[in-house]
């Protein structure tokens, strides 16, 4: 005989959640925590005012165990953020030493992905002798140090290789669509090729002879020439500085003292892994859907507003 099926009542759910105690300040944090590591600098300086939590922190002692929120430090994160993501690697990495040099010492992997992205910059940009030089002066030694980053490294320089697709076409690597290949990096007749990547140095001679003789346009536009693999496209595609803006953050926020990650995500991951629990062994519980509830909550406080005017 099957057992009976566990059944938990709406009444019995609503007065369980009411027994746990939850104060309307770690509430807050909560918030005020997603809103400081996600860089949303005017909502945290407005909810952090708003919600009081600057009087609270700063009315803790030393061994209370309140977070402190600093919403100046999100301007300079936001600014090295801003800068990875218009592509000037550069000017974020002048910040970052400004703000603590130990961050790119103690980080080999954030220093070379930096650099990494600088790369791609100069190669997306077409300052291809820069773009050789720059690879052979900085991460060369680098990857020589730290092996693991070879890969990585021909990996960039093997967009070298192929015509470079215009920005207006570039497509999303998520659609896995071959870019059209109409802009040749025409700077690349003047690269050197004495480059640690023989592959990468023979098609940039290449590039230079068709160059010579007039017709690299010719050859960006020959249908026959091989799309560029997925793999390389994606250093090209936007995702590929929000990463590295996302490790960078992360470098930051954890040289500051906090958490890489803010708190909320990790609640929500945790709250859907014991709904699954539940349903796995089979209970019958309250199932809420957050976004009816937010708007039975904004129709409640529409209908109170029109009740005030009246």
């Amino acid at each position: 005989m099957a057992s009976k099926r566990p059944v938990t009542s709406p009444e019995d759910w609503s007065k369980r959640l009411a027994e746990v105690n939850v104060s309307k300040d770690d509430l807050n944090f909560l918030v005020a925590n997603y809103l400081f590591t996600e860089g949303y600098l005017s909502a945290a300086e407005h909810f952090t005012r708003e919600a009081g939590l600057d009087a609270i922190t700063s009315s803790t002692n030393s061994s209370s165990k309140a977070p402190s929120f600093d919403v100046e430090s999100i301007k300079t994160r936001m600014e090295v953020r801003r800068a990875v993501l218009k592509g000037e690697v550069e000017t974020a990495l002048d910040k970052v030493v400004d703000l603590d040099l130990e961050i790119l010492d103690l980080d080999p992997s954030l220093h070379f992905h930096l650099l990494q992205q600088h790369l791609i910059e100069l190669i997306r940009a077409q300052h291809i002798p820069e773009a050789l030089a720059f690879a052979q002066n900085e991460l060369a030694p680098l990857a020589e140090e730290h092996p693991r980053f070879l890969k990585e490294l021909e990996k960039t320089m093997a967009l070298l290789a192929f015509e470079l697709p215009t920005l207006s076409v570039l497509p999303s690597v998520g659609d896995g669509a071959a870019a059209s290949t109409t802009t040749a990096p025409a700077a690349a007749a003047a690269a050197p090729t004495t480059m640690m990547l023989p592959s990468v140095a023979q098609s940039a001679s290449v590039k230079e002879k068709k160059s010579k003789k007039g017709a690299s346009s010719a050859a960006a536009a020959d249908p026959a020439l091989p799309p560029m693999p997925t793999a390389i496209l994606s250093l090209l595609d936007p995702s590929q500085r929000l990463r590295t803006a996302w490790e960078l953050n992360a470098a930051i926020l954890n040289a500051q003292g906090h958490a890489s990650e803010p708190k909320l995500p990790g609640l929500m991951s945790i709250m859907n892994w014991g709904e699954g629990l539940l349903n796995e062994k089979g209970v019958d519980w309250p199932r809420w859907n957050l976004h009816d509830l937010l708007s039975e909550k904004a129709v409640e406080s529409a209908a109170a507003a029109d009740a005030m005017v009246l």
